[in-house]
């Protein structure tokens, strides 16, 4: 596997996932704390849209090339 598309891939990888685990928590933190940013509609459509693709991979079962890498080499 060229190491380029490898290192590209875990970098857009780690910001999908921080972007899901991330805005569940400011949303949370932001509705709690009256914020404004837990209240932006662009923001938490967004997040909704990347959740329902995580969704609909798993539905389809679909699974990450870097879980199919991790499965293939026994991690």
């Amino acid at each position: 596997m060229n190491p380029a598309y490898s290192r590209s891939n875990l970098g857009i990888h780690f910001l999908f996932a921080a972007f899901v685990v991330l805005g569940f928590i400011f949303i949370w933190i932001g509705y709690f704390t009256k914020q404004k940013f837990a209240r932006n509609a662009k923001f938490r459509i967004c997040h909704i849209l990347v959740m329902g693709i995580v969704l609909c991979e798993s539905l389809i079962g679909l699974i990450c090339s870097k879980s199919g890498l991790h499965a293939e080499n026994g991690l």
